[in-house]
């Protein structure tokens, strides 16, 4: 829709777009109109380096919505924190979940939340 309101606005022609299996009908499988469908890749997580993972685990969800949390230390210190890892699981009771991922940069392999929720409670 924004591209064919963008041509109208440029002054360009609009151009009719059919859909790409012009014989389906409600209640049949929907082919998949993209190049290659039905080649499945498996993959093992197990010995799959993490950087080839993170791109896959990202792009199964989007757009990516994100969270902002935050935490205080030990010492009284705030610290918010962008997780686009996490979901609501459940709202009786209110429920929220965050995957806490180790960097390999951080002492311990701990990100400041996962340091100040283990250091506070």
């Amino acid at each position: 829709m924004a591209a064919f309101v963008g041509a109208l606005a440029l002054g360009a022609a609009a151009a009719l777009v059919l859909p790409p299996h012009p014989d389906w009908q409600p209640g049949q499988p929907q082919p998949c109109p993209l190049p290659g469908a039905g080649v499945y890749h498996h993959i093992d997580p197990a010995s799959t380096p993490v950087a080839e993972l993170y791109p896959l685990i990202i792009s199964a969800a989007v757009p990516r919505p994100v969270a902002f949390i935050s935490t205080v230390d030990a010492e009284g210190t705030v610290n918010l924190s962008p997780y686009s890892y996490f979901n609501c699981m459940g709202h009786n009771p209110p429920t929220v979940a965050i995957g806490l991922c180790h960097s390999a940069t951080r002492p311990e392999g701990k990100k400041d939340t996962l340091h100040n929720i283990e250091q506070t409670g």
